[in-house]
């Protein structure tokens, strides 16, 4: 672990997941230190040889755990549900952080929106999905602020790390950063705003197509995976990987695999599963993802766009001609009619059908021939009362049925609509948008995902208790409401 904050403390938080200090790993990694961290340290050294020591009273003494981002926030269900994020945005917004060595946490230089619960800090991928919601209530100088703290941590790291905690260095998340800054332009009315973004939007696309992430095919061909640079336990989730890698060969290469998963954002889901019904199976850096590279098409064809240099104008266009075509010689099934992940090992498309595979509608890769059977093959197998299920498998993890998430309703829907299939779009939107009221009535909250195949029951699975604020859903709550 690079950190400085777990350098000096990693045998002190690495006991404090074994004694279950806290249910939730991630509350442990988020601890503030109270003290130095150096006289911690020193402290705890001499203080766990002596008799009787208690570590669980040493930790709380030298540590406190945060508080949920939405404490104390009570809401109205007589409210609508756009009065009511109207009302939550304040709540999930952070300043601009102070310089801080007692915590794991990454300053940023500019306010910044949370997710909610138990993430109280930036999300990457998650921050795309918030501004669309902050531009239709006006918010336009968050997105901006927002979009300046990503490009602070690209010039910083060369990549967006999965959120501002150190314990995610090492690892991104799906690069909407393109999507972010033209979002901005959009919202300004001003389409030169992304030339000003085109040294980030370079080291972003220099970073997804590394040689790590490469994957190689025929005459030199290539397409990019998810990875993660670290091989160990996720701090925030020390005790589970532990316990997880137990049904693993390699442990090493399990935990790439997991972390890798993170960076994806699906984490945990059948896509990554040899066998849908064992963690143990999960090969991600194997798998090709649709999501992940038709979102780098989409950067590819940004730069360019953004770009003053001829030769860097051709160079980028003809990267993003490259991964069209390769996305639509390898992940497009045609079989299927659809398109799925590739997996490197057997060398045949995914068994998984999954919301990501209308990702080629949503950045225009696909033809209007292949858009249509999308329409006719995959939707169907999606969707359901409440809106597009993650997949179509039931597995007990997060991002597999019967979930369905904002970011995925957003897709297929901005997908259809991008092809011309407005009712089929607008259908999708009223479902979801529906559910999101109900649950919101029932509880009075907005949630970060939901069960979409049994409306009347709650969302669950993955590694912690369903999280209420929520962010990206609200944002695109916002958005289809607008649009309907």
């Amino acid at each position: 672990m690079s950190s400085p904050y777990y350098k000096l403390l990693f045998e002190i938080f690495e006991r404090a997941h074994a004694e279950k200090i806290s249910q939730d790993g991630k509350a442990i990694a988020d601890a503030t230190a109270t003290k130095d961290l150096n006289i911690i340290g020193e402290t705890y050294a001499k203080a766990k040889t002596e008799d009787g020591f208690d570590f669980s009273t040493f930790f709380h003494q030298h540590f406190s755990l945060p508080t949920p981002a939405v404490s104390g926030f009570v809401s109205d269900t007589s409210d609508s549900v756009d009065a009511h994020i109207r009302k939550l945005w304040p709540i999930l917004t952070r300043e601009a952080d102070n310089e801080e060595v007692t915590t794991s946490l990454i300053s940023l230089p500019y306010p910044y929106v949370v997710p909610g619960g138990r993430f109280n800090e930036v999300y990457y991928w998650d921050s795309y999905f918030t501004m669309l919601g902050l531009g239709l209530h006006g918010h336009v100088d968050l997105i901006q602020s927002m979009v300046d703290n990503f490009t602070f941590l690209i010039q910083s790291f060369g990549y967006i790390p999965n959120g501002n905690r150190e314990y995610y260095l090492g690892r991104s998340q799906p690069p909407f950063y393109s999507h972010m800054v033209c979002l901005l332009a959009d919202a300004k009315d001003d389409q030169t705003i992304v030339n000003n973004y085109l040294d980030p939007l370079k080291k972003e696309f220099a970073f997804f197509t590394s040689e790590q992430r490469t994957k190689s095919f025929s005459n030199g061909q290539k397409l990019y995976t998810y990875y993660d640079a670290n091989d160990t336990p996720r701090m925030e989730m020390y005790g589970d990987d532990i316990h997880e890698a137990n049904g693993a060969k390699n442990k090493s290469i399990f935990f790439r695999h997991m972390r890798a998963a993170c960076e994806s954002g699906w984490d945990f889901s059948s896509r990554w599963l040899s066998n849908p019904q064992s963690l143990a199976s999960i090969h991600t850096t194997d798998i090709v993802p649709i999501d992940l590279n038709c979102l780098l098409y989409h950067l590819a064809v940004t730069i360019a766009y953004a770009s003053d240099n001829e030769n860097e104008k051709l160079h980028y266009m003809s990267q993003a001609e490259h991964i069209k075509a390769m996305i639509n010689n390898y992940l497009w099934d045609d079989t299927k009619g659809m398109y799925c992940d590739f997996d490197t090992l057997s060398q045949k498309s995914s068994s998984i059908i999954s919301a990501a595979a209308f990702f080629p509608l949503f950045c225009k890769i696909a033809t209007e021939k292949q858009a249509q059977s999308m329409l006719d093959q995959c939707l169907p197998q999606l969707l359901h009362e409440g809106g597009i299920a993650s997949t179509d498998v039931y597995t007990g993890q997060q991002w597999d049925a019967p979930n369905g998430w904002a970011p995925q309703q957003w897709v297929v829907v901005k997908g259809l609509l991008n092809y011309g299939f407005i009712d089929q779009a607008h259908d999708i939107a009223r479902r979801w948008t529906k559910l999101n009221e109900a649950v919101f009535k029932r509880t009075g909250k907005m949630m970060e995902k939901y069960n979409v195949v049994d409306t009347t029951l709650d969302a669950g699975g993955g590694e912690y208790d369903v999280q209420d604020g929520f962010g990206w859903t609200n944002g695109v709550y916002v958005v289809l409401k607008e649009m309907l």
